[in-house]
């Protein structure tokens, strides 16, 4: 079973269940337990082996897990909490939902990850928390963000929503700072197939505080010790999720495999992903640059080939942050929204398909061959 968008032979993402995937949904349907169970505690221990880090608690959705961080480390009213301004909406609400104060930073123009620079200028007095999102696949430069943070006593939270087995000088993602977050929406390189999230971490006290909450607060049968919520995974979506992270390596470098190709062959036409350094790629979304942004957008959608604007506007102008932070302005970020565009990514891509995409931008360009 495939999942593709309607009018579109290449289309951004492809998203598969296979017989794996329904063999292991069967089990949980006939295992007659289907929260809080056998597949949701290993889809942790997995996790957590996998990323490196003691504790893994899965919870409802990616936002989940970061509103659920937030709430474990006791940041709310009066609290302040650096985060871009170029990135994902839902790595800023769960801020606002616990009563903080987003403060709002620039971004790097070529990881379009967090200026560690605008980091350090942002951090005051009342700053609880960094939110260092790894975008699009790419790490943000944790080494200066740890270090801002280890002089001021402040938390690092890491959004790795984008980022399953990216890794920043040898160590995965989410294995870096105090806490990390994770998403399993249907696009990411690790699917539950429907929503889902996961928190990281090496704090046990924190993971068990997370625990508590996602589940009404609940130590024991009809034993509640402090208000919680009901954000936990449901078993099959565990059991789904241990089947794709099994495969995440594989994945990753097929990923890989299919930037090459974009870099070898549309690399001189275009502004395309840069990997520094000391970073592991995964290429969650394969973002390119360019002015001609919106004419190719629509040479390629004639032609049957989806892409994707992520993202549109800097976060701070959504109508759903508050006014206030509104004119605030960020040149990079405001840059990145005019130039930037995805191009059909995915695991279940070919590579004949990826060349093809980068035939038709060859055309566009007038390029021969």
């Amino acid at each position: 079973m495939s999942q593709r968008p309607e009018g579109y032979r290449i289309p951004l993402f492809r998203i598969r269940a296979d017989e794996e995937v329904r063999r292991a949904i069967e089990k949980v349907l006939g295992s007659g337990r289907y929260v809080l169970g056998e597949e949701t505690e290993a889809f942790e221990r997995e996790f957590a082996s996998y990323i490196g880090v003691r504790r893994a608690v899965a919870t409802s959705s990616g936002t989940s897990a970061l509103f659920l961080i937030l709430k474990a480390l006791g940041i709310g009213p009066g609290d302040e909490v650096v985060v871009p301004a170029f990135t994902f909406i839902a790595s800023v609400t769960p801020v606002l939902m616990v009563g903080a104060r987003p403060r709002f930073v620039d971004v790097d123009y070529e990881t379009m990850t967090l200026d560690p620079e605008a980091v350090r200028r942002a951090v005051g007095e009342r700053t609880k928390a960094i939110i260092a999102v790894h975008l699009f696949g790419h790490p943000a430069d944790m080494s200066p963000i740890l270090e801002v943070a280890e002089e001021r006593g402040i938390y690092v939270i890491e959004d790795a929503a984008e980022a399953h087995g990216a890794k920043y000088r040898g160590r995965r993602v989410g294995s870096i700072g105090h806490a990390a977050f994770f998403s399993f929406y249907p696009t990411k390189n690790v699917t539950v197939l429907g929503d889902g999230g996961m928190v990281a971490t090496n704090d046990e006290e924190l993971a068990e505080r997370v625990a508590l909450l996602r589940h009404h607060g609940q130590v024991a049968r009809d034993d509640y010790r402090m208000l919680g919520y009901n954000m936990k995974m449901s078993e099959i979506h565990a059991a789904i999720g241990r089947v794709e992270l099994r495969r995440l390596d594989g994945r990753n470098e097929h990923r890989r495999r299919l930037a090459r190709i974009y870099g070898e062959e549309i690399g001189d036409l275009l502004e395309i992903p840069v990997e520094k350094p000391w970073a592991y790629h995964v290429y969650h979304i394969y973002q390119v640059k360019l002015e001609e942004r919106d004419r190719l957008r629509g040479y390629l959608a004639e032609r049957g080939i989806e892409t994707g604007v992520y993202y549109s506007r800097p976060v701070n102008v959504h109508g759903a942050i508050p006014p206030e932070y509104r004119g605030l302005r960020f040149p990079v970020a405001e840059e990145l929204t005019r130039r930037v565009l995805a191009l059909p990514m995915s695991h279940n891509h070919t590579e004949e398909e990826i060349a093809e995409v980068c035939s038709e931008i060859k055309r566009f360009f007038g390029v021969r061959g």
